[in-house]
């Protein structure tokens, strides 16, 4: 068999890269995506180097081209280098707006001194073709295959598959015009393929798309195709208002005053957003307006009157789907309780809304009514961070515990954990976080609450909610008996204040012990002579 001594890498063409990168062994994989199983050639056994006497597609193994041949299907990230390397048959790391290029190698494992001088002996493939079926759904995981076939090949069709696997849901869109292919007959500049390479698959050949392929290494190809993944988001927001004005975060009001809620929502991935459902919690002295509640969308431009129950009840209301970029909101009335039927003379009540759809994490926003009731004792709001505490939970690894006050009608909005690494601060409504730090040093840490106070929002620090770690040691508590499971930065950690017992304090405490002492001696004296 001749060998592709003609190929080189050339830089400025990637296909070419990719054609000379095969000339690289690739070690076996224990990915068994492919199908049938078939004789094979070994390409260590010098007797196997002739071939097959028909046409056999992809059944070399050990080549020093690529391998296991019948590990056909690969596929790598992005554009760039396009060696060989960067394929794989399990390609993890897969996020939403990633495009991916898919590759299947394709050789004809026929003797080339049977393929006839018209290319018309036993070993010419004819109606070669190659195809790709992707995924339909939305996964964290998917699977594609692909098909080379040909009319008078044994087997037939011959199958392998790769996997892509991300941290969150996504599926996966072909790029029309992307498929390519790639032989040495034109110096590896490719030729288009037909987009039915992803449905009823694509004719290719070695120097034009007839369908003809020769045996042997020297007529060897690569197809390729891009695609583009692709993935629901949702951008969610709960805002209200009372009276005239635009919608905020939080609004103040009065003892039977009417509060109007927003709930937006829009598709803000790649990918349809499916079975959006909508669900608030209304807080007690709170009540719907009957008939109030309405959803608008592009399908329902002059609002879609709800059930008053639906919003609020368990299953909440599905707006149904929405495509990428698409939008949609919800509005509803509720009257605030009289005051007689509120006990505090400032109360904050918090809504809250809740969005989820498929392959999509649930997510949340609230708003809040601020309601003074008139002629009552002022209440001062009282708001402060006082304390982080932090537990070592492994070698890297550290709890952190935040702890706050929030009275007189301040509420906590969220926490921001400042791990001192420069990582991305925390941000979060959870007071228990645990973090694992990259590598071993010396850390500050802090804690940052933000606070809902009069209708703004108010931050809070302070040194006892900053803690410094060393990773090399163990986390400090509190040395005093009885407190040692404080840490030492808790206020809490500090010794009783014990009584004075200066020269005049101890005067004193003798004098009146020697007096109590007589007098006592004098009551049993008195008591002995009755």
């Amino acid at each position: 068999m001749k060998v592709l001594q003609y190929i080189k890498a050339n830089s400025k063409k990637a296909t070419l890269a990719i054609f000379a990168a095969t000339a690289i062994a690739v070690p076996a994989i224990a990915f068994a995506g492919f199908f049938p199983e078939r004789p094979i050639k070994d390409w260590n056994n010098t007797t196997d180097r002739g071939g097959f006497d028909k046409v056999v597609f992809n059944s070399f193994v050990n080549t020093p081209y690529y391998g296991d041949e019948r590990h056909f299907f690969d596929a790598r990230e992005g554009v760039g280098n396009d060696a060989a390397d960067n394929y794989k048959d399990v390609l993890g790391g897969v996020d939403a707006g990633d495009e991916l290029t898919l590759r299947v190698y394709v050789h004809n494992n026929g003797n080339q001194d049977l393929n006839g001088e018209n290319y018309d002996g036993p070993t010419v493939a004819k109606d070669a073709k190659v195809r790709f079926k992707l995924p339909t759904g939305t996964a964290q995981n998917l699977k594609a295959t692909s098909y080379i076939s040909a009319s008078n090949a044994t087997p037939a069709v011959v199958s392998d598959t790769s996997e892509f696997v991300g941290e969150n849901a996504f599926s996966l869109e072909y790029i029309p015009g992307s498929a390519t292919l790639v032989t040495g007959h034109n110096g590896g500049t490719g030729f288009a393929l037909s987009d039915s390479i992803v449905t009823d698959g694509a004719t290719i050949g070695y120097n034009q798309l007839n369908g003809v392929l020769p045996g042997c290494f020297e007529y060897q190809a690569f197809v390729y195709i891009k695609v583009k993944v692709k993935a629901p988001a949702v951008e969610f927001e709960k805002k209200v208002k009372v009276g005239d004005g635009s919608y905020q975060d939080s609004a103040h009001a009065k003892p039977g005053d009417i509060a109007k809620w927003l709930i937006t929502y829009k598709n803000v991935g790649t990918a349809q957003l499916n079975n959006t459902t909508i669900k608030d919690t209304l807080p007690a002295n709170l009540d719907v307006v009957d008939g109030s509640v309405k959803l608008v969308d592009a399908a329902h431009k002059n609002g879609l009157a709800l059930d008053d129950e639906d919003l609020f009840d368990s299953n909440g209301v599905n707006a149904g789907s929405y495509t990428s970029g698409s939008n949609g909101y919800i509005t509803f009335d509720t009257k605030i309780a009289a005051a007689s039927e509120l006990e505090e003379c400032v109360t904050t009540l918090k809504n809250i809304a809740r969005v989820r759809a498929d392959d999509v994490t649930q997510q949340e926003d609230d708003a809040t009514v601020i309601v003074t009731k008139e002629n009552c004792d002022e209440v001062t709001p009282t708001y402060s961070c006082d304390l982080l505490e932090l537990k070592k939970l492994g070698n890297l690894k550290y709890q952190f515990t935040a702890k706050a006050t929030a009275t007189g009608g301040a509420t906590i909005k969220q926490y921001r954990y400042d791990f001192g690494d420069k990582t991305e601060v925390m941000v979060t409504d959870k007071t228990v976080v645990e973090h694992t730090y990259a590598k071993s040093g010396d850390y500050a840490a802090s804690l940052t609450v933000d606070f809902n106070v009069d209708g703004a929002v108010q931050s809070k620090s302070g040194e006892s909610c900053k803690v410094v770690i060393n990773t090399e040691k163990e986390v400090e508590n509190c040395p005093i008996p009885g407190k040692e499971n404080l840490p030492k930065n808790s206020p809490d950690c500090v010794t009783p204040e014990l009584p004075k017992t200066g020269p005049a304090d101890m005067i004193g405490i003798f004098a009146a012990a020697t007096i109590a002492a007589g007098f006592a001696h004098k009551i049993v004296l008195s008591r002995r002579f009755l």
